[in-house]
């Protein structure tokens, strides 16, 4: 079986920044991963190219098996792919819940219109199972990403 998403060899560079060199995660259905590392050590930066807001300059990206190397963030959404962005980009008058699932809706035949209730129970869900893995003290399963 695949795994959920798989990146390798993924480059990114801002001029002569080098944000990414090289770096690969692997992520199995289910599971729940932190990205550990110092500030400016890349982290974010390969979360949105996960998330279709930053090309990679070099690397696969795969998910569910299907390469989607340069996919758009609308491509990412439509998979199930989204990034909850760091505390300062978050929207302040939404619940943890709503913050979470934020951008996540698929095709709505209502647009506009969100189903707060079951929006929240998707979104404790997701931060329930987070909370689990954290208090288990990420063992084993966290990545860390250094600029070279």
């Amino acid at each position: 079986m695949s795994d959920a998403i798989r990146l390798a060899g993924i480059e990114k560079s801002f001029g002569a920044v080098r944000a990414n060199r090289g770096a690969d995660l692997q992520v199995a259905r289910g599971e729940v991963h932190a990205l550990v590392g110092e500030n400016g050590a890349g982290k974010s930066t390969l979360m949105r190219i996960l998330s279709g807001l930053y090309p990679a300059d070099a690397g696969i990206i795969e998910v569910d098996g299907r390469d989607v190397t340069g996919w758009s963030t609308s491509d990412a959404i439509a998979a199930g792919v989204g990034m909850v962005h760091q505390h300062f980009m978050l929207v302040p008058t939404l619940t943890v819940a709503e913050n979470v699932m934020l951008g996540s809706r698929r095709a709505d035949p209502h647009p506009g219109r969100a189903d707060g209730g079951a929006l929240a129970a998707r979104g404790a869900g997701a931060v329930e199972r987070a909370s689990r893995t954290a208090r288990r003290g990420w063992h084993g399963r966290a990545h860390h990403t250094q600029a070279r």
